[in-house]
């Protein structure tokens, strides 16, 4: 057996690869050579090597640099006191100024005076207790310097573990004087330490009006403030002796409290890439939508077949129709019986039907459903679907239980069972399934030009109609992480969410003021182009293969043949989830064989690739070459084996998680997006190919004329022509749309015919895009198809390489589809989330900067807590009840406004969508206390 030999200190080896690391190099610089993984035979070279020897050099001078600086400031608390001046004499005091009272004594002043800096600010009438001696402060100062660098020791090893979002930034001088014994030893005088859901009743859950009006105020969305700030607050309002005031503890204390009772609970995660993250549980921020009572009357929870044929929200599309109809709502609920597909159920006129789906058809709720007779062999189903409405219901399956016991099936491979397993399943109440796209992108944390990436997830509930769905208020947090990936966060989520599917979401329905159980389905995964290819295991626009829907192209010879070229217009044969999770695994398989050109030959094949497969695919192919160097005698396929049957033992996802969600497609579920299509895709082209062709005169001719547009009839902001022109080439979205609607006015003489054409077809194909209602889809889609092709046409005739260097014209035929599945593209338009990414960057600054992912979420669900109990009739479940919010916490015209200006919920304010469409948001009744028994 051979020896093994010890690695030499500072040297650590990866039991993955068997690959070994120097440290030092490593922590000096991990991007050079010497800092990477390397094999072992190259370690004795790397550590004689004049690199690794100059890094050691360099790191002893630090830290005898360091212990220098560190001698010198014990020297300082350590060496004599420094004796005042025993030969110094004090100026004869001068005679006082006219200016100052007569009546004043003189200053007494002694020429032995022994300064004290402290007794030169602090006065003796502020009641702040004062050192008794010299040696006193010193040693108060010595322990606060001592207390200080333990404290940034502590966090530099493990990390900031206050859950306060304390500001590093800012100095906290109330602790800062009470350390050093000027601060007064009770920091709670006039607090009550009792329970904090106590109190005035009319404020429940909060103590009294002042924490109410504290919390929403530490809560606010937009109008953060930081625990320095609010320390000062506090401070100021126990000082002009505000009733209730809490201390900067016992507020905090509050908080958690009611964040626990009734925030999002913030779990922590660790993904197979070994990267720790936070996310706030989406059963939780579902449950709070349906609870409440402003949202509650809005939710349309049964797909929908309008009379005339037209489409303005999801549900009449056809993407709802797609699911199963038991991933649907599967139940109609009147009174206390509950009607369930695919079970027996008895209509007024005494007919006994099996529901298949619960549609709303010409407005109201029906089934399609197939009618049982009883033969002289038994019961029989016809096949025939028959469209009964709801109200005709009489009784349910469990009531007819005895009735159909009676005879038996005439086709018992046909019969249905007796009880639906989803009756079980809702426990006896109704159950409603939601479904909740889920958008996600990389987000800076900084206000500043310096990037601070993050990976955001945001949801929001497509079961609001679409003009809720623009507001900040209907945006739900779910996760953020400077380090994991998309992938990596989605599994975390995606277990939740599989998790309804098993054990519903029991919460308060605030519209029929009734319990029911929930289950949540993702219907689609709104984002930018890159960030969707992602999702969909796609190699991206880089690659051969460009388009994630679809698998359209091939090398540069093919794009540039007549057949390539010609394809570049058209949707290409659809990619499918099952294909791409199939051959990630083809992919794995291929890693076995220790050949990364062949793994990499498959990626450029068929365009899939996926960052979760690939971590595997690395470790399978150093794991291949070290098996065969250890024993060369061994056959692939036994190594390939081997290897298969770790990586199966191998716990967490070895895919992409998004492909394993029941009724979700990544790659066809991704629909185009046209903020990042359209404005900074196809309008920023044209922009680019007009400016950079025009004359100075041009730009100042384009520029007047541009100025001097008539805003009637464009929901737009109003026109800076000027800076427009001089900061052409940092245009942002709302200016692309300003250009989009007003160019084809102003360019007439200043652009060749052929580039007029494609201004002309970009604003044609923008006005029919940005619409809120299709009155009829059929011929929508054909006119759209029309639209699209002429856009495609002026650009082969301008300039015809940026159909394929460009992947977003491609994208616009898959516009068609997407528009049939999920309705008008403004409803799957991603500017909210944008919008909502402010909010963030306000929760990043303000964190402590130690553990971002953990304090924003907590933060994300501590403005959700304070934000249910604006809206009337607002609650939260304790046990198996459900509490309401005190009657001043909910009515007080205080908080109303507090919801309408700074949460960013609007209740009966008109806005606008797009080029002219305005909707009206209809003011929720007020429907006064609910009484549930205990």
């Amino acid at each position: 057996m051979a020896k093994t030999v010890p690695l030499p200190e500072g040297v650590i080896q990866d039991p993955a690869t068997k690959k070994v690391q120097c440290t030092l190099c490593h922590s000096r610089d991990p991007h050079s050579k010497g800092g990477s993984w390397m094999h072992k035979g190259s370690m004795g070279g790397h550590l004689q090597s004049e690199y690794h020897k100059t890094q050691a050099l360099r790191l002893a001078e630090e830290v005898e640099r360091e212990e220098r600086q560190a001698q010198k400031v014990r020297d300082t608390y350590t060496q004599p006191s420094v004796q005042p001046n025993a030969t110094f004499q004090n100026p004869s005091h001068q005679s006082r100024p006219e200016m100052f009272a007569p009546d004043l004594p003189p200053m007494d002043v002694d020429t032995g005076f022994n300064y004290n800096p402290h007794e030169s600010f602090i006065s003796v009438d502020m009641g702040i207790p004062l050192p008794d001696s010299r040696e006193s402060i010193e040693e108060a100062l010595k322990d606060q310097f001592a207390l200080l660098m333990e404290q940034a020791e502590y966090r530099a090893l493990f990390g900031d573990g206050d859950d306060d979002e304390n500001d590093i930034t800012v100095s906290d001088l109330s602790d800062h004087l009470r350390r050093t014994g000027f601060g007064s030893e009770d920091d709670n005088i006039g607090v009550s330490e009792s329970d904090n859901t106590s109190g005035d009743p009319a404020y429940a859950p909060y103590p009294n009006q002042t924490s109410m009006f504290l919390d929403l105020l530490d809560n606010l969305p937009r109008l953060r403030i930081s625990s320095a700030q609010l320390r000062f607050l506090l401070f100021i309002l126990r000082s002009l002796g505000v009733k209730n005031t809490p201390s900067y503890d016992a507020f905090r204390k509050m908080q958690k409290e009611l964040n626990d009772k009734c925030g999002n609970p913030t779990t922590a995660h660790t993904s197979t890439l070994g990267n720790k993250f936070y996310v706030n549980d989406i059963r939780q921020t579902v449950s709070r939508t349906i609870s409440n009572p402003e949202l509650a009357p809005h939710l349309q929870f049964y797909p929908e077949e309008t009379e005339d044929g037209s489409v303005s929200e999801v549900w009449q599309a056809r993407r709802w129709q797609e699911f199963d109809p038991s991933d649907c709502t599967p139940m109609y609920s009147t009174g206390l019986r509950q009607f369930f597909i695919n079970e027996v159920s008895q209509l007024s006129d005494d007919r006994l039907v099996i529901a298949q789906d619960w549609v709303i058809r010409k407005g109201k709720l029906t089934a399609a459903c197939r009618i049982v007779s009883l033969t002289s062999e038994g019961w029989r189903i016809s096949n025939a679907l028959d469209i009964i409405p709801a109200t005709s219901f009489r009784y349910t399956a469990p009531e007819l239980d005895a009735i159909l016991s009676a005879h038996v099936w005439a086709d018992p491979n046909a019969a249905p069972p007796s009880i639906n397993p989803l009756r079980e399943l809702a426990g006896g109440e109704d159950l409603y399934t939601v479904f909740e796209p889920i958008w996600s992108d990389d987000v800076s944390g900084n206000k500043s030009k310096q990037y601070n990436k993050h990976m955001n997830f945001y949801g929001s509930c497509a079961n609001l109609p679409g003009q809720l769905l623009q507001q900040e208020f209907c945006v739900d947090f779910i996760s953020t992480s400077p380090n994991a990936s998309t992938a990596e966060q989605f599994s975390a989520i995606r277990d939740q969410i599989k998790d309804t599917h098993k054990n519903p979401i029991r919460c308060y329905n605030a519209a029929t003021h009734r319990w029911c159980r929930i289950r949540i389905m993702i219907p689609s995964l709104p984002a930018d182009n890159p960030q969707q290819s992602e999702e969909s295991s796609h190699i991206g626009g880089n690659g051969n293969l460009k388009c994630r829907k679809c698998k359209m192209g091939g090398n540069y010879e093919y794009a540039e043949s007549n057949e390539g070229f010609h394809a570049y217009h058209y949707a290409g044969i659809l990619r499918t989830a099952k294909e791409t999770r199939d051959e990630l695994y083809k992919q794995l398989e291929t890693a076995t064989h220790g050949v990364k050109k062949a793994v990499a030959d498959r990626q450029k094949e068929t365009g899939v690739k996926d960052k979760v497969a690939q971590y595997w695919i690395d470790i399978l192919l150093a794991k291949c070459s070290e098996m065969r160097k250890e024993n060369p005698q061994r056959t692939l396929e036994e190594v390939s084996a081997e290897l298969m049957e770790w990586l199966d033992k191998q716990p967490g996802d070895k895919v992409n998680p998004l492909l394993d969600l029941a009724g979700l497609d990544p790659t066809q579920d991704t629909p185009v997006e046209i903020l990042h299509t359209i404005l900074l895709g196809i309008i920023k082209y044209v922009w680019h190919m007009l400016h950079t062709s025009w004359s100075d005169a041009d730009q100042a001719l384009f520029a007047i004329r541009l100025q001097s547009t008539d805003l009637d009839g464009l929901t737009v902001p109003p026109i800076r022509a000027a800076y427009m022109m001089q900061y052409r080439k940092s245009l942002i979205g709302k200016h692309f749309k300003t250009l989009m609607q007003t160019m084809p006015f102003h360019v007439h003489d200043i652009c060749t015919p052929e580039q007029f054409q494609l201004v002309q077809a970009v604003g044609a194909l923008g006005s029919v895009l940005w619409v809120g209602e299709i009155k009829d889809m059929e011929t929508y889609l054909a006119d759209l198809e029309v639209l699209i092709g002429n856009v495609l046409d002026a650009f082969d005739a301008v300039d015809p390489s940026k159909m394929i260097a460009k992947i977003k014209l491609h994208l616009l035929p898959h516009l068609i589809q997407d528009i049939r599945r999920f309705g008008p593209a403004v409803r799957n338009s991603t500017e909210i989330y944008e919008c909502y990414n402010a909010i963030f960057r306000l929760c990043s600054i303000l964190s402590n900067h130690q553990a971002p992912s953990r304090d924003i979420s907590i933060k994300f669900s501590s403005i959700a807590a304070s934000s249910i109990y604006l809206p009337a009739d607002t609650g939260w479940k304790t046990d198996c009840l459900f509490r309401l919010a005190g009657e001043s916490s909910r009515f007080s015209k205080l908080t109303l406004w507090f919801s309408d200006t700074w949460v960013g919920f609007l209740r009966s304010r008109s806005y606008r969508v797009s080029f002219g469409l305005s909707l009206k948001l209809r003011k929720s009744a007020m429907s006064g206390l609910i009484h549930l028994p205990v």
